[in-house]
């Protein structure tokens, strides 16, 4: 397990990259044709269904209860890093099985 917080002073986003490698997977694209400017449903044509699932992707990875209610609320990529940024360091961090997340 690894904790998903980075160094401080890191340039790497442990969040951003979570974030667009679970819809990059969802998609079917390579991470990098995700960017933080897309609109998750205008620009990647995601619906609530595929959020979700996005979600429990999270979910799964972070072995604790991803916040479904917000995912309404949220429009582009950037956002979405957001909320999984607040999500994660709400309890100190949360602990990632099988992800690139460096601690």
């Amino acid at each position: 397990m690894m904790n998903l917080q980075a160094s401080p002073g890191s340039t790497y986003d442990v969040y951003d990259t979570l974030v667009r490698d679970a819809v990059a997977r969802h998609l079917g694209v390579a991470p990098e044709a995700v960017v933080s400017s897309c609109r998750l449903r205008e620009d990647l044509g995601l619906d609530a269904f595929d959020l979700s699932m996005i979600g429990l992707r999270l979910e799964r990875e972070a072995r604790r209860d991803f916040p479904f209610a917000i995912l309404e609320l949220i429009e582009s990529v950037e956002q979405l890093v957001g909320l999984v940024r607040a999500w994660a360091t709400a309890r100190g961090g949360c602990c990632l099985v099988g992800s690139d997340a460096i601690s």
